[in-house]
């Protein structure tokens, strides 16, 4: 339709510039303009539909132009920006997780190395605490032991004594000898087992 509306306008107005000229020039006036074969009426046309079309390029082809050209150029800015800010970001990001990393290695070797000493402690406690329930039971066994001995001691001692009350009976009473007198080596043998 733009296209139609500017044939027949350049049209239009070369015919008017064409009978224009014709006319100028039959009314015999020699310009040196003329002489170079320059019509003046058909160039002032050609300057008007350079202008018209100048107009309407502008208007609707280099205007849209440019302002897509523009608004692609600001979009591209806005991406190498978000792209160097994105780029910054991350290498904080990556600094930042180096950072936390070391720092919860060296957590973890700190907690590894308290884990060690509680541990190495317990061991000891638990090992002293054995040592000293060990002792405790030897002690308590070698007492237990030492009345045991004690008490079987004196039953020997006690039995021996009355087999050698019933040994002295048996000789006394194959000689004759009384009883009273037996009766004091019983109590003389008594006060050896007690010693």
């Amino acid at each position: 339709m733009i296209i139609e509306f500017l044939e027949l306008f350049t049209n239009t107005a070369l015919a008017a510039t064409s009978e224009a000229g014709h006319a100028a020039a039959s009314a015999g006036g020699g310009n040196v303009l003329d002489m170079f074969g320059v019509n003046v009426p058909m160039f002032i046309g050609q300057l008007i539909n350079f202008a018209v079309i100048i107009f309407l390029l502008w208007k609707w082809v280099f205007g849209p132009i440019t302002k897509k050209l523009s608004e692609r150029q600001d979009l591209i800015e806005k991406n190498i920006n978000d792209h160097k800010f994105l780029s910054e970001e991350k290498k904080k990001l990556s600094e930042w997780k180096e950072k936390e990393m070391v720092s919860m290695r060296t957590q973890a070797a700190e907690m590894i190395q308290t884990a060690q000493k509680e541990a190495e402690e317990a061991k000891n406690k638990i090992l002293e605490a054995t040592k000293e329930q060990q002792q405790k039971l030897i002690a308590e066994s070698q007492a237990a032991m030492q009345d045991h001995k004690q008490t079987v001691m004196t039953e020997v001692k006690s039995e021996v004594a009355d087999l050698v009350v019933g040994a002295v009976k048996k000789v006394f009473a194959a000689q004759g000898i009384t009883n009273p007198d037996i009766e004091k080596v019983k109590i003389s043998l008594k006060e050896v087992i007690k010693k």
